[in-house]
């Protein structure tokens, strides 16, 4: 018998484009699933939609929250209560294709895979597709959400991991996937396998806009993150570090090469990510940072790139390359 699929999907005030959601989750190819809709005190039509379709489908039950408890608590109610031994989420305003779930299922196996993700595209609210997301071999999960919104994982991943940390509203993902780096094996699946969706009321748009919670938040919800995945115990210093390249924000360029914190965070990594490519991103931050912040085009900091680590200006983008040394020469 074929494996049942728990797939959640927390709801808040989604009626627009929530009908789409779900019945995108019960067309699914792969049939032995069950749609756990949990409505976090949802004040639109929400309730009346989700009613409506576990009414007629056995496979979907409904979990109306009594207050608003926020996502990552929203993902957690859904993922205590059910009962497949593989597991996803999806949100109220994104659509499977209607082969996601068979093929993910197909991947988890045949890799011998905990986690599955594929590529998605991004679609407006008229449906239209406006762009793709594709995994990139060149960028790592240290400094990346490289997983997107389209995946899979064992049951245990959940238990293992706590569930999502519902102090991380904003990035319960990322942590997720972040702190499941450290022993868990993933697979990308180089197939387009669902639509994510890109408008005014979207999570994404609120992580965006400057003035909303959600936003004015994520940096210290990120160092936190970070702090949890450096398992060691004086690990301040890097995961604000971290952070910051993350973010691309500003970061003194000449004291981070000083006090070689590249192998610093390297060598504080749990689980062994690939050197060569966290380099070159670590690398290609740095020169952003020199390229775009004034405090660090000078000439010291010429001359000290120039004498301890050329290759940040030899062995990358030439154009850019000049670029930087001219805005130190004159800055």
């Amino acid at each position: 018998m074929k494996k049942l699929v728990s797939i959640i999907l927390p709801v808040f005030n989604g009626e627009q484009f929530l009908a789409q959601s779900i019945n995108s989750c019960l067309a699914q190819s792969y049939k032995n699933i069950e749609l756990i809709i949990v409505n976090d005190a949802s004040t639109d039509s929400s309730y009346s939609i989700i009613e409506g379709f576990a009414n007629k489908d056995n496979r979907v039950r409904a979990i109306h929250n009594a207050t608003n408890k926020k996502l990552p608590a929203s993902l957690n109610i859904g993922h205590r209560t059910a009962q497949g031994t593989l597991m996803t989420w999806t949100s109220d305003d994104n659509v499977y294709a209607p082969n996601a779930i068979e093929e993910m299922v197909i991947s988890i196996e045949n890799n011998n895979a905990d986690i599955v993700y594929s590529n998605l595209y991004h679609i407006d609210e008229h449906n239209d597709i406006k762009g793709k997301y594709i995994y990139c071999k060149t960028r790592t999960i240290l400094l990346d959400n490289i997983i997107g919104a389209c995946f899979l994982y064992r049951k245990e991943v959940y238990e293992n991991l706590g569930g999502y940390d519902e102090l991380l509203h904003g990035i319960e993902d990322y942590d997720f996937w972040l702190q499941a780096s450290r022993k868990y094996e993933f697979s990308h699946i180089d197939k387009f396998l669902y639509y994510y969706r890109k408008h005014g009321n979207s999570l994404s748009s609120s992580i965006d806009d400057p003035l909303s919670e959600l936003s004015n938040n994520f940096k210290d919800r990120l160092t936190q993150s970070y702090r949890k995945y450096f398992l060691i115990e004086n690990n301040i210093v890097l995961s604000e570090i971290v952070m910051k390249l993350h973010l691309t924000q500003e970061i003194n360029v000449r004291e981070f090469l000083k006090q070689d914190l590249f192998n610093k965070i390297y060598d504080s990594l749990p689980l062994e990510i690939n050197r060569k490519i966290l380099k070159k991103q670590i690398d290609l931050r740095l020169r952003y940072n020199i390229q775009r912040f004034k405090k660090n085009q000078n000439i010291s900091m010429l001359f000290y790139i120039l004498i301890n680590k050329p290759e940040l200006l030899l062995k990358y983008e030439k154009k850019r390359s000049i670029d930087i040394i001219l805005k130190c020469i004159r800055p």
